[in-house]
């Protein structure tokens, strides 16, 4: 189950049910703290990352972005996008927290 926020001030788990792998993606966000840490140890004593080097950090993420259907496994930590509006049908429960 996912969360979400909503503009009203609230918040809701979310559970979804993908009719369709189209547009779903699994990335390893393992790659992104790697070198996010990686970084902060470059530029100590800095304590902010600039917006070059944030980059950085989502590159190497990027740059694990399997289609859903190609992911054989293997990421120390899968993360999964949607790069599609989804279909009503496909929320499953939403649930105010």
């Amino acid at each position: 189950m996912g969360a979400m926020y909503s503009c009203l001030g609230k918040n809701y788990a979310v559970a979804i049910k993908l009719r369709y792998a189209n547009e779903v993606y699994v990335a390893d966000d393992a790659k992104f703290e790697e070198t996010r840490q990686q970084l902060f140890q470059e530029i100590a004593p800095r304590e902010r990352l600039t917006d070059a080097e944030l980059n950085r950090a989502y590159a190497a993420r990027g740059a694990t972005i399997l289609p859903i259907t190609e992911y054989k496994g293997g990421y120390q930590n899968p993360i999964v996008l949607i790069n599609r509006e989804l279909e009503f049908e496909e929320i499953d429960r939403l649930i105010e927290i």
